[in-house]
């Protein structure tokens, strides 16, 4: 996945309605944001917490990648190649849906 800043994540309008969408939603944040977690979490509890938050930064950086400046960052992931197929043919990832499960990544060259 690619690594946006904090500030997009703090951005409550970049969060609006994720809270819905995502269990352990408080959580699945403060590990995103590198925050103190509860001392007193059970480890069964961690494991759902680590898989909400990898879904909460997927749900982010695809809002992200819609503004200017993610259009601005993917267009340079596109020029250093960073994203790459067949013989160094540069590459966009691309779903066909925010839902997440509901679509697999495809590659577009």
């Amino acid at each position: 996945m690619s690594s946006i800043g904090e500030d997009c994540i703090q951005d409550r309008f970049n969060l609006t309605g994720l809270s819905e969408q995502v269990r352990e939603y408080r959580g699945a944040l403060d590990v995103i944001l590198d925050l103190e977690t509860d001392p007193s979490c059970n480890p069964k509890n961690t494991d759902l917490v680590e898989q909400a938050a990898e879904m909460l930064y997927g749900l982010i950086l695809s809002r992200y990648i819609l503004t200017n400046r993610g259009i601005c960052f993917m267009v340079a992931k596109w020029q250093r190649g960073d994203f790459v197929y067949r013989e160094s043919q540069p590459c966009l990832p691309v779903c066909l849906s925010d839902v997440p499960g509901e679509a697999m990544v495809k590659i577009y060259c």
